[in-house]
């Protein structure tokens, strides 16, 4: 992988970068990729042995585009990390073969969503964080994209996918307590 990061280092067109600067962005994003590759492959292979690959891709596509918007907490070590982001569309997948996540709990979520929304607002990563505008840049995106996803859940919820209208539920809510989760400081 060294030489494609070496060969690509060397093309880019990019002035802004030293040559060894573009080697590390290219590094660290090979890894990044590797590193949710490896994930995605265990969720998905976890998830066709148990028959709910829609419901995966439908948990994991919500909690990606809210996280990306609001953040939230970051573990201290990159194992945790993928533990954790392992783990929890897995327990989701058995909860919700399990059990019927009533309606009611979907009804709260986004209320719950909402108002973390628009109290708590975007908590950034405590090692890149964000100015005051750009944090009220990305509220005002997430809010429209959760709007979105509320109006495709609503179609779900019409067509009566209950296993994916409960992928989406615990989604979201994963995504807004989470934000409960870390306290940092705006800086620009």
């Amino acid at each position: 992988m060294e030489w494609m990061i070496h060969y690509l280092a060397k093309n880019a067109q990019n002035e802004l970068y030293t040559f060894d600067e573009r080697k590390q962005i290219l590094r660290y994003g090979f890894k990044k990729l590797l590193t949710n590759l490896a994930i995605l492959m265990i969720l998905f292979t976890v998830s066709f042995f148990m028959d709910t690959i829609n419901t995966m891709f439908v948990i994991i596509t919500t909690f990606v585009a809210l996280r990306m918007k609001f953040g939230g907490w970051h573990s201290e070590s990159k194992g945790v990390c993928m533990i954790i982001t392992t783990i929890i569309p897995i327990v989701y997948i058995f909860i919700i073969k399990a059990y019927e996540i009533p309606l009611v709990f979907t009804a709260i979520t986004y209320i719950f969503a909402y108002l973390s929304a628009f109290l708590k607002g975007v908590v950034d990563n405590p090692k890149k964080e964000l100015c005051a505008d750009k944090k009220l840049k990305f509220k005002l995106q997430g809010i429209i994209i959760l709007t979105f996803i509320g109006a495709i859940h609503l179609f779900i919820l019409n067509k009566h996918l209950a296993n994916i209208s409960e992928g989406m539920t615990l989604a979201i809510f994963t995504v807004f307590i989470n934000l409960y989760f870390s306290k940092t400081k705006t800086q620009c």
